[in-house]
C-alpha cells in the first residue's frame, strides 16, 4: 500500500454543488464484465495484511480497509493488472468512523501504472466527493470538494460508486446518478485499479484538522471492472 504522496497534498479548495448539464451519451453505455469479486469471503486474492497505519482483511462479509493515522491514506488493487483498454470500476463501499462525528474517506483508486502514477476519486461522509492525480510525487486537484445530493451521508452507510474512463474522460456515478465528468487522459502503460481509504481533510485549516480526524475503515463489496 503506498501513502508517501496522499499526506502532502497542498490544493486551493473551493467547495461547489454537482450539476449535471453534459449532453454527451454515458461513457459505460456499452460494457462486458472482465473481473468480478463480491468480497464477501476471501478468495486469497486481495492483500490481506497489517502495519502501524492500516489494517487490511476479510471481515463480517466485507473486505476492510482501515486508516489508523491522521494525514494519511492507501489503496489496495485487484487482482488484474492489464487493463489496457477503457473501462470502469464499481463497488459498494461503506465509511465506518471511530468517532461518527468527525470525517473519513473512501473510494476508488484508478488509472495506476505504479506506485507513483495514478488517481483517486474519493467520497466523505459528508456528501462530498474530490478527485486527485499523483504523478511521481507531484499532486493535481481534477475536481474539488464538491457537494451531491445522490450520497447517502453519514458513518456506517453504504454508497455505491462507479467510475468509467474512456480515452481522454472519466465519468463518476454515485449511487445510480451521474454526478460529474472530467477530462482525464487514459495512460498508454496497462493500469490497475482498487479501492481506497483515507484521513485526511483538506476542507479544513491545517491547524485545526486533528479537530476532525477519526481513525476510518473502508468497507467494500460487490468490484466489477467491466470494459467499455
Amino acid at each position: 500500500m503506498k501513502r508517501e504522496t496522499y499526506f502532502i497534498l497542498l490544493f486551493l479548495l473551493t467547495i461547489v454543488s454537482c450539476k449535471q448539464n453534459d449532453p454527451e451519451p454515458d461513457l459505460d453505455s456499452k460494457s462486458s464484465i472482465i473481473y468480478q469479486d463480491s468480497l464477501s469471503v476471501d478468495k486469497k486474492v486481495w492483500i490481506s495484511d497489517s502495519t502501524v497505519y492500516h489494517v487490511r482483511k476479510f471481515y463480517q462479509g466485507h473486505y476492510s480497509v482501515r486508516e489508523d493515522s491522521i494525514d494519511t491514506g492507501g489503496y489496495s488493487l485487484a487482482p488484474y493488472s492489464t487493463i489496457n483498454f477503457p473501462y470502469s470500476i464499481q463497488v459498494d463501499g461503506i465509511i465506518q468512523l471511530d468517532d461518527p462525528s468527525k470525517t473519513g474517506y473512501i473510494g476508488i483508486v484508478f488509472n495506476l501504472t505504479d506506485n507513483n502514477h495514478y488517481s483517486i476519486f474519493e467520497i466523505d461522509n459528508d456528501g462530498m466527493y474530490f478527485i486527485w492525480t499523483n504523478n511521481n510525487g507531484s499532486t493535481t486537484t481534477i475536481a474539488p470538494y464538491t457537494q451531491c445530493s445522490s450520497f447517502k451521508t453519514g458513518s456506517g452507510v453504504k454508497n455505491t460508486l462507479k467510475l468509467s474512463q474512456n480515452s481522454n474522460k472519466i465519468q463518476l456515478r454515485v449511487n445510480d446518478v451521474v454526478v460529474g465528468k472530467f477530462k482525464v487522459a487514459m495512460p498508454s502503460d496497462n493500469m490497475q485499479a482498487g479501492v481506497f481509504v483515507g484521513t485526511l481533510n483538506k476542507k479544513v485549516p491545517s491547524n485545526v484538522e486533528d479537530l476532525y480526524y477519526s481513525p476510518t475503515t473502508g468497507l467494500f463489496n460487490n468490484f466489477i471492472l467491466t470494459k467499455n
